[in-house]
């Protein structure tokens, strides 16, 4: 089993049973590999993909629900249809999500499969990540808006920081983010 501690926000992640990872690019199969596998095996799958945690959004997303029946049944599956499109679904909200999934999974002694393309998301489960749930400060950033981006720069090395001189217009300039919404995701 994997537990959470809730009472400071962090995810421990202790011994984990068994759990195949399946990963890789867009489009390679992963989802029909893990339905096969799960199926053969007793399994579920936990989706580690970023868009499919979305309602709606069926298309481009690579969802292929009617992959998840194998001879009239469906393989269970998790972490897929549990959002409204614009919500901005965490890391630190799809560990917690993982741990869920995986726990039920467990319990039930069946074989958990995670799977998916989005690599932070499994990187996270793999490598342990232990994030805090940090709440917006919208005072915070109502007066970085106001910052220029030398005064941002300056900022961010007073809280000790290393960062280049132009690393806040290179990526606003790189990726093509107006200067306000640069600043509200800092």
């Amino acid at each position: 089993m994997i537990s959470r501690k809730t009472s400071c926000g962090l995810l421990f992640f202790f011994l984990m049973a068994k759990m195949i990872t399946i990963l890789g690019p867009t489009a390679c199969g992963k989802t029909k590999l893990a339905v096969a596998i799960a199926h053969k095996l007793d399994g579920e799958i936990i989706s580690a993909d970023s868009r499919q945690v979305f309602r709606g959004m069926d298309l481009g997303t690579g969802k292929d629900l009617d992959d998840y029946v194998v001879d009239g049944n469906i393989v269970p599956y998790h972490l897929i249809d549990i959002c409204e499109p614009g919500y901005e679904y965490s890391l630190f909200e799809f560990q917690q999500n993982f741990v869920d999934a995986y726990n039920s999974i467990v319990s039930r002694q069946k074989l958990p499969i995670i799977c998916g393309g989005t690599g932070l998301y499994i990187e996270s489960v793999l490598r342990k990540y232990q994030l805090s749930d940090v709440p917006i400060n919208a005072e915070l950033r109502k007066e970085l808006e106001q910052c220029s981006d030398d005064e941002l720069v300056e900022k961010m090395t007073e809280k000790g920081y290393k960062v280049a001189r132009r690393t806040v217009a290179k990526y606003r300039d790189q990726l093509g983010i107006p200067k306000a919404r640069l600043r509200r995701e800092l």
